[in-house]
């Protein structure tokens, strides 16, 4: 009955914790940690929801403490690598993230959040080759194109964006980040018609949005196009 009491407060803490409600689920977490306070799971959620509340130093005991326990638990590892990352720990993230890479050399996660410390860190070549693994490890996932083909367009490599961004160009109407993108290295390379082509398929996804119809405009006035034409 006790075993089942914990993972009714862990489940009812982490629902709240999804949903933005953190001192709610703080108090859940915390009630699932007064029953056991060896249970990994909940030293590692209540770590979490710490760290996310503005007390880091308090959650990262408990997200160690997680680990310490159960050792080979790689999602108990990788709320310690973000509560790290949040604290702007990077060494022990990097640290972090060499166990569970070592494991798991294909870990799609695992990479994109190594690229994205990288970025953070100013070390734009780091971060370029770590998204290219969490590419190779899932050639469909948006992210990590969409991370490096910023860095691209930080260089004005606009090809280069366009072929990063062509596998995905199916995901493009749920993320606007793609077409903007996009329109950039097409503005970039001065291609008025495929600029506007890609822009009329943003106003049709995203009718709401004015980057798209800003877009569509400037694709038409150096073509020398009315609107509407």
């Amino acid at each position: 009955m006790t075993s089942e009491v914990r993972r009714d407060a862990l489940k009812r803490g982490l629902d709240l914790h999804k949903s933005g409600r953190l001192d709610e689920a703080l108090t859940w977490y915390r009630a699932a940690i007064a029953i056991d306070a060896d249970d990994a799971e909940a030293n590692s959620l209540l770590g979490l929801a710490l760290v996310h509340s503005g007390r880091g130093e308090e959650g990262l005991s408990h997200l160690r403490r997680a680990v310490e326990l159960e050792p080979d638990q790689v999602p108990f590892r990788f709320n310690l690598v973000q509560g790290l990352q949040q604290a702007g720990a990077y060494p022990g993230a990097i640290a972090e993230l060499g166990v569970i890479l070592a494991r798991e050399p294909s870990n799609f996660f695992g990479w994109e959040l190594a690229g994205d410390i990288a970025r953070e860190q100013g070390d734009n070549d780091g971060a370029a080759a770590a998204w290219q693994r969490a590419r190779q490890a899932d050639p469909t996932a948006t992210g990590p194109a969409l991370k490096l083909a910023s860095l691209e367009i930080e260089k004005s490599r606009f090809d280069a964006v366009l072929s990063l961004l062509d596998p995905i160009a199916t995901a493009a109407a749920a993320n606007e980040q793609i077409y903007e993108l996009w329109c950039r290295a097409l503005t970039g390379l001065r291609d008025w018609r495929a600029l506007r082509a890609t822009a009329l398929s943003w106003v049709g996804s995203h009718p709401e949005s004015s980057a798209a119809r800003q877009n569509l405009a400037r694709a038409e006035a150096e073509l020398g196009l009315r609107r509407g034409s």
